[in-house]
């Protein structure tokens, strides 16, 4: 593959459990490493050896091992070990393209010869640092010194783009859109296994949350907005994701509910179980405060689930008028729509129709190709035309 592209990822959001970012790094690098114009090598976790060339798919999916350093040990482990030798590793492989795939450029990358191009998933930062622990702000506090190093910034939606301009003054032409996609295996299925709905101990109806367990996510309104629908609906509401930070408020909601016990938390369900439970799924709901994109909103649509959502941020965008749109503060109007979303047949079937057309604009092999052109625009390379190794 002489003149390929020789490409750095930032893999560490793959590794572990993934969540929505994860996914979004795992399913377009699948997509890209099929393609004959890039090679690539991985930024892992490890960190005495943090760079490895990607030899086969299996380099792919392998999960990727962990380390359990101490804190004060691992901070002077990255500093005196990790940083220097993924700089020295970096230009011993020649790369041309750094891939920050989460918001920042790893290891103190963003200085060096190679291009560089970041991924910036959403500002919910800038709108909501209340939702975020002190770790993660202090984090994202920095943002705008990798924006700066960045030769491109790719953004999720357009709402993220305008967000970037807005609140970051990120020059427009310095950002690309390029949208999340949605996997070909969350589809409408003839056929839901049982064993899906034992091991998650799923009730015959239930209303879905797909989503980390955290302030951003709005939950404390749902699990009231689900109290007043539940009094004329028999569906239980089915909470899947991780547990994340800044929850009590939430748990106290619960516990406080006359219908606790039809919410129910799965915790972390794998990505091969996900489109049984939209499919199982009466509804899915997903009053987010703020998104950058909303993959399970795709997700769901694709696998016939009607969605209720939030009417701002990039939900509304991504929705196109295919989800009931709720304002995500009124959780009076979000019990009523969870009440027209379940009971109304006409409704449902509309939004059925929608979704599928809606989840249909969206691929994961369109952003493989819209990185791969932009990755090439940036090195000076001509554009071609794809092909499988």
């Amino acid at each position: 593959m002489s003149g390929a592209l020789r490409v750095a990822v930032d893999y560490r959001p793959v590794e572990g459990r993934r969540a929505g970012i994860g996914r979004y790094v795992h399913e377009i690098l699948q997509r890209m490493y099929a393609r004959p114009e890039c090679e690539f090598s991985l930024i892992s976790t490890r960190p005495f050896r943090p760079i490895a060339a990607v030899r086969s798919r299996w380099d792919l999916d392998r999960p990727g091992p962990r380390l359990a350093v101490p804190f004060p040990l691992k901070k002077i482990i990255r500093l005196c070990y990790t940083e220097p030798a993924a700089h020295a590793m970096l230009k011993r492989l020649r790369i041309d393209v750094l891939w920050g795939t989460t918001y920042f450029f790893p290891l103190g990358l963003d200085q060096g010869p190679w291009k560089r191009v970041v991924t910036v998933h959403d500002l919910a930062s800038r709108y909501y640092p209340e939702a975020l622990d002190a770790p993660m702000l202090g984090q994202f506090n920095r943002l705008e010194e990798h924006l700066a190093a960045a030769d491109k910034v790719l953004a999720v939606s357009e709402t993220t783009k305008r967000d970037l301009v807005k609140l970051l003054n990120v020059a427009p032409e310095k950002v690309e859109v390029v949208y999340n996609g949605v996997s070909e295996r969350f589809r409408r299925l003839d056929r839901v296994p049982e064993s899906v709905r034992l091991r998650y101990r799923l009730p015959e109806r239930f209303l879905l949350f797909v989503g980390t367990v955290e302030p951003r996510k709005n939950l404390t309104r749902l699990i009231k907005a689900f109290d007043a629908a539940a009094r004329t609906i028999p569906h239980a509401l089915v909470i899947v994701g991780a547990k994340g930070w800044k929850t009590a408020p939430m748990y106290r909601a619960v516990t406080e509910s006359p219908f606790r016990d039809r919410i129910l938390f799965t915790g972390y369900v794998d990505d091969d179980d996900l489109p049984a439970l939209y499919n199982l799924a009466d509804a899915l709901v997903y009053p987010s405060l703020y998104e950058g994109f909303g993959i399970p909103v795709v997700e769901a649509m694709a696998c016939g689930t009607p969605v209720m959502t939030s009417n701002g941020s990039a939900l509304a965008e991504i929705a196109d008028g295919a989800a009931v749109l709720v304002d995500p503060l009124d959780v009076g109007r979000m019990g009523e729509a969870i009440e027209r979303v379940v009971g109304d047949e006409g409704l449902r079937a509309d939004l059925r129709a929608k979704g599928f057309e809606r989840a249909r604009r969206f691929s994961w092999d369109v952003a493989a190709s819209q990185v791969v052109a932009c990755f090439q625009a940036l090195c000076g390379r001509p554009a071609s035309a794809s092909g499988a190794r």
